[in-house]
Parts: C-alpha cells; sequence; structure tokens
C-alpha cells in the first residue's frame, strides 16, 4: 500500500492529485493477477478506461489478508488518513 500522487487527463490537462494505492495479488477476494488500484482521496472520479500516471511517495505497508471486507474497510481508512498525513507533509 502506497501514499501517491496521480494524474489524468482532465479539462485544462493533467493535473495531479493525492491519493492511495494498493499494488498486489488481492488476497482478501483470492486475487491471482497483480493489479495496481488507485484511490483518489476526496474526490468521486471514474477512471475506468483513462491513462493514469502515479507518482509513488511512500510506501505505508505490506499485503495483507482481511477475515472480513469490514476489517479491510477499517485499515483502508486507517490507509487513507495516513496518507493524507504524508502527503501534506511532502507539498513542495
Amino acid at each position: 500500500i502506497y501514499a501517491v500522487r496521480a494524474a489524468w487527463s482532465e479539462a485544462g490537462g493533467p493535473a495531479w492529485h493525492d491519493a492511495v494505492a494498493s499494488l498486489g495479488l488481492r488476497p482478501t477476494f483470492g486475487g491471482r493477477d497483480r493489479r495496481l488500484e488507485v484511490h483518489v482521496l476526496d474526490r468521486e472520479v471514474d477512471l475506468y478506461g483513462c491513462r493514469l500516471c502515479c507518482a509513488f511517495i511512500e510506501r505505508l505497508r505490506g499485503e495483507e489478508t482481511f477475515a472480513t471486507v469490514d476489517d479491510l474497510k477499517a485499515r483502508m481508512a486507517d490507509d487513507c488518513a495516513a496518507t493524507r498525513a504524508i502527503l501534506a507533509a511532502a507539498r513542495p
């Protein structure tokens, strides 16, 4: 799990946005293919089919398997909070 900044084409050109990313197999769901999933913080955007540029800022933790989806969601909320703090401190 990583604190990242992500950019994609928008009106007026690409702009960078704070995000959290998971790079791995999705073990809680029995995933077998490695994928990159990016959650943009504080915005509701549909990025399926869009070309995304992702700048990795800091690694938060390794991949984990959770007993329940609710456990995963709780950890994801913690990851988002940690990402906000990391990216706020990393502002130029």
